[in-house]
């Protein structure tokens, strides 16, 4: 470690990873869909194969500064992308991202939360998504809990997320119970946002939030918390619109089931309205996953969205969020 190096920018700490961390016990139909080397035959038969909830333990992958002398450090909790459907939270974008970060001086935790439904419809999909963004809240919960265990400092909790995982982590930071889609109250109440999974009554605020191609029902939700936010999206979105528009088509068809949603264009055009701390990067003529390539590897995009991330959430840590 150069003495010269500055803690939250710098490669300072070797890392060290607690995997399977349980943090909730859920009802749930599964948590867990690897899609690194994803058979399209495979996953077809799953989807339409039967499925019954059950009993599921969430886990969460922790990753930590080696031989740290802070007594407390700033946390970022990141949730995988997959269309709600497939994804964990060991994929190998993750991993990089989560033992960067940790290298820098944060606490870093990736999390598998609840995928899947078992017929496609609106109120299925909508409630499918909720239960993702209670197990993100009790993710969160079970972290600030256990902050003494992990040495975290719970004015600064950060999150970010790809996709999925960035629409769970922007209702995280934004949403409240009155913001709550009907169908998650028809068929039997999912209960509140900070209801499930845990009886970790702990509140937190969110520092500051990577959206990486994410999106918003209602764009109102952003009135209810000053959070910074710093959002990439490519213009050429087919899956998640980068302004306004049916998401996921590309996985569902014509998805006549799913509403519109705000992507990240509109988010900041309404972040900055309201006068809260946002970036956008649009990355022109380009598509979903920016960070991966054809063939699902790790390309360039990663680094430039690792290197802005690290830059948004340095300035927050060191100067706060006014």
């Amino acid at each position: 470690m150069a003495s010269d190096s500055v803690r939250y920018k710098d490669q300072m700490f070797e890392v060290d990873t607690i995997k399977d961390v349980v943090y909730a016990n859920v009802k749930g139909y599964w948590d867990s869909y690897p899609d690194e080397n994803l058979d399209v035959n495979e996953l077809r038969r799953f989807v339409f194969s039967k499925h019954e909830m059950r009993d599921l333990d969430l886990k969460m992958d922790i990753y930590l500064p080696e031989a740290d002398t802070a007594a407390r450090r700033p946390l970022i909790v990141f949730a995988h992308g997959g269309a709600f459907y497939i994804g964990d939270k060991g994929v190998e974008a993750y991993k990089k991202w989560c033992s960067y970060f940790a290298s820098l001086g944060y606490v870093c935790a990736s999390i598998n939360y609840r995928l899947g439904f078992p017929v496609l419809t609106t109120r299925n999909i909508e409630k499918c998504e909720y239960r993702a963004m209670q197990d993100a809240h009790a993710a969160i919960r079970y972290l600030v809990e256990n902050q003494e265990r992990y040495g975290i400092d719970t004015t600064n909790v950060f999150a970010g997320g790809t996709s999925a995982g960035s629409i769970m982590m922007l209702a995280v930071a934004y949403m409240k119970n009155e913001n709550r889609l009907k169908s998650t109250y028809r068929g039997g109440d999912c209960g509140a946002l900070e209801s499930s999974g845990n009886d970790c009554d702990n509140t937190f605020k969110i520092k500051g939030l990577a959206n990486m191609w994410g999106a918003v029902y209602d764009l109102s939700i952003l009135e209810n918390n000053n959070v910074p936010i710093v959002s990439f999206h490519g213009d050429a979105d087919k899956l998640v619109p980068y302004d306004k528009g049916l998401i996921m088509k590309t996985v569902w068809g014509l998805n006549l089931v799913h509403k519109k949603m705000y992507g990240s264009g509109e988010i900041t055009k309404k972040a900055e309205q309201l006068g809260i701390r946002s970036l956008l990067y649009t990355y022109e003529n380009q598509g979903h996953a920016l960070h991966l390539d054809k063939d699902k590897e790790i390309n360039q995009n990663f680094y430039d969205i690792q290197y802005k991330i690290r830059d948004f959430f340095f300035d927050l840590v060191m100067t706060g969020t006014d």
